[in-house]
């Protein structure tokens, strides 16, 4: 799945926001990303919700 497909806009113009998600996975892909993160995300300890990435 890539960055831009996670979108909750309806209709399909163009918008700033699927422009940098698109220059953000030309840069660096989704699940590349993920990996990169998941180790520091939170994991929800301490009675906090954590959310799901």
């Amino acid at each position: 799945m890539a960055l831009a497909e996670i979108n909750d806009e309806p209709g399909a113009a163009r918008t700033n926001k699927k422009e940098f998600l698109n220059r953000l996975e030309a840069i660096i892909p989704w699940e590349t990303f993920l990996e990169l993160i998941q180790p520091s995300y939170y994991k929800g300890e301490d009675q906090k919700q954590s959310r799901k990435i």
